[in-house]
């Protein structure tokens, strides 16, 4: 009986980012094909991410595994990474009962194995010139400016409207919910439960980034809860009345150390980032969104004491933040809640010093309002939480957010989550830069 021929296509997605689609059985006689069709893509130096795509591949042996292991050690040699997807269980199996699982690194799709080789491609090339990289002299910071997503196109997606947290009118058909990938990086008021009575009483303060979702329940016990997901399947949803999502990718990143060791306080590093991008970014339109995080030298924070739903509705008619009614509804620091810590922040500005034509007024209004522990009249408007962890160090060179946002996750005690008060002050910080071009309305998951 004639033996099937090994298949093997390696196609280019990106510079020094390979696909490699197996087809056929990776027994002793395939392994042989497969580390001769291997070879030219191991012998180009400027690959530096493999991705195996294996979903045709039925019976993987050690065979196999031995030609991955010799990929894997000339990749990394060169400062690469090899990823494998779309495992069949048989195969899968094969890797974790012969101990290389942790070895390498395994994901569930094409996609998601692309997008790591396209960010260590990325990683790879800003820190081979990291010397070359501009810089800026800010008043107030020192700026090292890495460069951004390719196909970013910054957009706000808002998700409800804050004007019903303010005047506590959520009622219960306005709860949507939200997988993790949907929000990824946000802000709002929100909860995790699965009957409607476990999370709509207690709605709080809430940020997602990175994949973590924090929430401070108003249930009078002051103490945020977390979940971190290892895989975004979906079964668990986050619960919103009113969510601001930074979506479309990030234009550049930040990379800022305060020129005075006290720290600079947020609405000035926000007022830093403005008066940079109306000198230098052409596509600036006076929004920005923001993500990363960063080393607090003091945390003021603040946050609803109550759900802001019907059934609480304040008697008078008034907002939440009526005098009448704000000190029955708000907590807000007056003093360093924490100082010199790790926080994950995400956050909203908006530059009211330039012309903001370009997006709807009512968009806009849904997102902002001026917190009564923020100084009134500043020529901006911010919208920021934040998630604090004990103090995590602070690499000279950082280019991946991702990365770095799990490390601190990781790596870190948690300590608290707040609504982040502009007076709290950051030493350094690692931030991504979304250049707003759209306030757009969000949809809930069907």
């Amino acid at each position: 009986m004639e033996k099937s021929a090994l298949e093997c296509i390696a196609s280019d997605v990106a510079p020094g980012v390979v696909v490699i689609t197996v087809k056929g059985r990776l027994d002793g006689f395939g392994s042989r094909s497969f580390g001769e069709a291997f070879e030219p893509v191991l012998n180009n130096p400027e690959t530096v991410a493999v991705v195996l795509d294996l979903n045709d591949v039925g019976y993987l042996s050690s065979a196999g595994l031995r030609v991955f292991t010799m990929a894997l050690k000339r990749l990394k040699e060169r400062g690469g990474i090899l990823t494998v997807c779309n495992l069949h269980k048989f195969c899968r199996d094969i890797f974790e009962i012969s101990g290389m699982g942790s070895l390498f690194t395994i994901v569930d799709t094409r996609d998601e194995a692309i997008a790591l080789g396209l960010a260590h491609s990325r990683e790879k090339r800003v820190l081979d010139r990291w010397v070359d990289l501009e810089t800026i002299a800010a008043p107030l910071a020192r700026i090292r400016v890495i460069p951004g997503d390719d196909h970013a196109h910054g957009a706000v997606a808002i998700l409800g409207d804050v004007k019903q947290v303010l005047h506590a009118d959520l009622g219960e058909n306005e709860i949507a919910s939200k997988t993790f990938s949907e929000t990824e990086y946000s802000i709002g008021c929100g909860a995790l439960g699965d009957e409607l009575e476990d999370y709509y009483p207690i709605m709080g303060e809430m940020i997602t980034i990175g994949g973590t979702m924090v929430w401070l329940p108003t249930d009078g016990n002051d103490t945020p809860d977390f979940l971190i997901p290892r895989r975004a399947s979906g079964a668990v949803t986050i619960r919103t009345g009113f969510n601001a999502c930074v979506a479309g990718g990030f234009d550049e990143y930040f990379l800022i150390e305060s020129v005075d060791p006290a720290g600079i306080p947020i609405d000035q590093l926000y007022r830093t980032i403005f008066d940079t991008a109306k000198q230098r970014r052409p596509n600036y339109r006076g929004v920005v969104g923001i993500a990363g995080r960063a080393e607090f030298s003091e945390v003021y924070g603040a946050g609803i004491r109550k759900s802001p739903i019907s059934r609480f509705k304040p008697e008078n008619g008034e907002t939440i933040l009526h005098p009448s009614n704000i000190n029955n509804w708000f907590s807000g620091d007056h003093e360093p809640r924490l100082r010199n810590v790790t926080g994950l922040l995400c956050g909203i500005g908006v530059d009211l010093t330039t012309d903001l034509s370009a997006f709807d007024p009512a968009h806009v209004d849904r997102a902002f309002y001026r917190h009564p522990d923020n100084t009134a009249g500043k020529p901006h408007l911010l919208h920021n939480h934040s998630v604090f962890f004990t103090q995590q160090p602070f690499e000279v060179r950082m280019v991946n957010l991702g990365s770095e946002i799990q490390s601190v996750v990781e790596n870190g005690d948690f300590k608290d989550m707040r609504h982040l008060l502009d007076q709290s002050r950051v030493t350094r910080a690692f931030l991504g830069l979304s250049y707003t071009q759209q306030i757009r309305s969000d949809v809930a998951s069907s």
